[in-house]
């Protein structure tokens, strides 16, 4: 099972993940996402996912971004820390491609912008 660490912050929500990669319980973790963050009242995340071990195939990489789009479309914008050799978008891809905004990026700060430039914008 993934361990998830939740870090209320003032304009997103920080998830740290850790554990095994597996569809079960990546799926979970989802889910449980969705329901810290409206326990949270939080429309961002930020899911830090570099201590995961790589995914194993593909297949595996499609059914997340699919769950994502069907758990986090038109509600949660979500921005997710991978390392650089273990991103290569098929996550990404699959959930933008159902209407979800998420990204998968390497760069902390690049992912922060990101996710937050519509906060920045109204300020």
């Amino acid at each position: 099972m993934i361990e998830l660490k939740f870090e209320d912050r003032e304009t997103y929500l920080a998830v740290h993940f850790s554990g095994p990669t597996e569809l079960g319980s990546l799926k979970d973790s989802i889910d449980r996402i969705w329901a810290a963050s409206e326990k949270h009242n939080h429309k961002r995340v930020l899911c830090d996912l570099r201590q995961l071990p790589k995914p194993s195939g593909e297949a595996l990489r499609y059914e997340m971004g699919l769950h994502i789009a069907e758990v986090w479309s038109g509600r949660l914008k979500g921005a997710f820390l991978v390392a650089s050799m273990a991103n290569n978008h098929l996550t990404e891809n699959a959930a933008v491609n159902r209407g979800a905004r998420v990204r998968f990026m390497d760069n902390e700060a690049a992912a922060l912008a990101w996710l937050l430039e519509e906060t920045q914008r109204r300020d």
